[in-house]
């Protein structure tokens, strides 16, 4: 009888796997293979199931199953790397450190298992080894920006200023066309507001990558917020339609740059282009309905907003939001009635309080009106919507402090 290759031999306990859920332990009867490479190809299976489970989004059944590989196999580079990548990702430090650890066993220069370990310290607040451990990683002969960039972001955390500059020039020097250095230099110019070097630094990183998508969904932003509108506007449509498919953090930028160039309509139709699952979020029903109110599409800003609220009551913009259309068709009652909603579901927003003071102070319910103008004249920012209502209604100039009447 002529022996089980190892091929067949994977593909019998594989079989059996898929079918019992459970693999039973110990050489099979009459097999002349080697115990080492039974061993071997029981690790081949469990890694090889494991991967499925990563394909399915079930990272703690692939732990499992790659912690299972790694016990008849300990110098499986691939296994131990994913299981560090997995455990990591999960917030598993005990597990991660394990993995780093056999992995440069295997591996002494393995970059990511020295920068896990790193990453690892600084989540313990051990500065010191922490840095010592990203320096070490950043000395491996195949080390790209990561460490360096890991390093950066431990002296940014200590405010340790001189030392950052210095590796961030080293970053510049090294890693010059690399997208992630670009990225991180964008998101350190957002952090402190500059929002102009930010969506230059996110724009130099689509340059490098077009097709990277935290790129181009960040220069947009970027650009919106630091009051480039028009030029967000400029780059999306020169963008092809099949980019903003994939990439809903696009089309929700390019939404705003839209909206901020006063574009209802076309903020519109980029939200349109997002899945049908994204659009029946109770936020982006939201946003899809102050798009539409501010065409003057009141009613199906109203459904919006109705299927808003009865997904999310705790979702107080979409209460007042609603409380407004039904202001503006003169159903006060349920104006009202959906402005208590929002200041219940938000009692520190002081527009829902100005809003129903104006709206009671029409029906002449004085008191109530000043008590929740009281409200809102408490929030730092509010000053201004108080005194539009006072000027409206003058009588609710004699102000009372505010008391909990919803």
């Amino acid at each position: 009888m002529r022996p089980l290759t190892r091929v067949a031999l994977l593909a019998a306990a594989f079989g059996a796997a898929l079918v019992s859920c459970t693999v039973v332990g110990g050489d099979p009867s009459g097999d002349k293979l080697h115990a080492a490479e039974w061993r071997l190809a029981k690790a081949e299976m469990y890694r090889d199931l494991a991967l499925q489970c990563v394909r399915a989004g079930d990272s703690e059944r692939a732990r499992r199953l790659l912690g299972q590989a790694v016990d008849y196999d300990r110098v499986d580079a691939g296994a131990l790397r994913l299981l560090l990548r997995l455990a990591h990702g999960d917030g598993d430090l005990a597990e991660a450190s394990q993995a780093a650890r056999l992995l440069l066993e295997v591996e002494p220069e393995a970059t990511d298992a020295w920068c896990v370990l790193g990453a690892i310290a600084a989540a313990e607040g051990r500065w010191d080894d922490a840095e010592r451990v990203f320096r070490r990683a950043t000395a491996t002969p195949a080390a790209g920006p990561e460490p360096w960039l890991d390093l950066l972001r431990l002296y940014r955390q200590q405010e340790r200023e001189p030392a950052a500059a210095a590796v961030a020039a080293q970053l510049a020097s090294r890693f010059g066309d690399r997208v992630e250095v670009w990225l991180d230099r964008g998101a350190a110019l957002a952090a402190g507001g500059d929002w102009g070097e930010a969506a230059a630094a996110y724009r130099r990183a689509y340059e490098l990558e077009p097709r990277h998508q935290d790129a181009s969904a960040r220069y947009v932003l970027s650009a919106v917020v630091g009051e480039r509108a028009a030029e967000a506007v400029a780059f999306g449509r020169a963008l092809p339609p099949r980019s903003r498919l994939d990439n809903p953090e696009l089309t929700l930028a390019l939404v705003a740059a839209h909206a901020k160039a006063g574009d209802s309509d076309n903020a519109l139709a980029e939200l349109q282009l997002l899945d049908v699952a994204t659009l029946a979020r109770p936020r982006i029903r939201l946003l899809r309905a102050e798009l539409l109110l501010a065409l003057d599409r009141r009613e199906e800003a109203r459904q919006e907003l109705e299927a808003a609220t009865a997904a999310d009551p705790a979702l107080a913009g979409a209460h007042a939001a609603l409380a407004r259309v039904h202001l503006a068709a003169g159903r006060a009652v349920a104006g009202i009635r959906a402005l208590r909603a929002a200041i219940a579901a938000d009692p520190r927003d002081p527009v829902p309080h100005a809003l129903l003071a104006a709206a009671l102070a029409e029906r002449g319910e004085i008191d109530a009106a000043r008590r929740h103008l009281g409200h809102a004249q408490t929030r730092p920012g509010a000053d201004r919507l108080v005194q539009a209502v006072v000027e409206r209604y003058p009588a609710l100039s004699a102000r009372e402090g505010p008391e909990d009447e919803r």
